[in-house]
């Protein structure tokens, strides 16, 4: 008799009481169920260390908290090496969650993403989808990109080069508030309550600034240099 060892990690005990339900639906009979349920993602260092076996990864992943990124780099890649078969689930608001997102195009062995505001039936739907014997029936995570205007992505860009508002609505002759009202708007669509991440975070701030200039029109385009005011 085979056996499964499954990780759900979500900080609601709850929720990961309910995945362990649908999961046990999903999986044949004559198959042996070990669960462990963890609280936070850093609980996977502690879990991956002693290298058990894991069958299926359930991760959640906190909207707006771009320092999972490295954390979650080393989860996926401990569970590539040393279960190359592992099955990893994500829950997470991909609407808001840009830069991981990004980072997850680069992991390319993502069975599904769940939205946590999915119905009970969606996910359940869904989850079933990664127990199929066809693979080619298995579609594609969908990840969303959020969809800024071209204004939002031209403030975005000069508050990124380190402007001032005041500077960017001198430039682009608007109202101190208007371009205040941009970057906030900016900041909600991306799922961020600030800047400071990006800033502090090189590779995030490259990534975003080449996102940017894939979204940006050329007539948008900031040329140049920073001033520091």
């Amino acid at each position: 008799m085979g056996r499964k060892n499954i990780i759900i990690q979500h900080p609601c005990y709850f929720t990961r009481l309910g995945m362990e339900k649908i999961l046990e639906k999903h999986l044949p009979n004559n198959l042996s169920r070990v669960f462990n349920h963890l609280g936070h993602l850093d609980e996977y260092y502690r879990h991956l260390r002693k290298r058990h076996r894991v069958d299926i990864a359930v991760i959640n992943l906190l909207s707006g908290n771009h320092l999972q990124r490295e954390l979650l780099n080393w989860v996926v890649r401990q569970l590539r090496l040393n279960n190359p078969d592992c099955q990893i689930i994500f829950i997470m608001d991909t609407k808001n969650s840009i830069l991981l997102v990004n980072h997850m195009h680069e992991l390319q062995h993502i069975q599904v993403v769940l939205e946590p505001k999915e119905s009970l039936s969606t996910i359940t739907d869904r989850l079933s989808l990664i127990f199929s014997d066809q693979p080619q029936d298995r579609p594609t995570p969908g990840l969303k990109m959020p969809r800024l205007s071209q204004r939002e992505l031209s403030v975005l860009r000069y508050l990124l080069k380190g402007k001032s508002i005041t500077r960017i609505a001198l430039r682009l002759g608007l109202n101190y508030k208007t371009v205040s009202h941009h970057k906030r708007s900016a900041l909600v669509k991306l799922g961020v309550n600030s800047l400071q991440p990006l800033l502090l975070n090189e590779h995030d701030c490259n990534l975003v600034g080449q996102w940017l200039n894939m979204n940006t029109r050329h007539t948008l385009s900031v040329s140049y240099k920073s001033s520091g005011v």
